[in-house]
């Protein structure tokens, strides 16, 4: 769907790399126990929850 693969072959695979994900479909993911591994080897480095849109700027 992103073309990945066009990125692997060029060499770039993500090692060393901090990627971040913009997406509005994991509520309370950091009270979610099924993330909890990912926090806890620091797949997850943060979140944030903004429930009013005009004040996250």
């Amino acid at each position: 769907m992103m073309n990945g693969h066009l990125l692997h072959q060029n060499g770039l695979k993500g090692a060393g790399m901090t990627v971040a994900i913009l997406d509005a479909g994991f509520s309370k993911v950091d009270v979610n126990p099924v993330f909890a591994q990912h926090f806890a080897n620091g797949q997850i480095l943060g979140t944030r929850f903004c429930r009013f849109r005009r004040l996250c700027l």
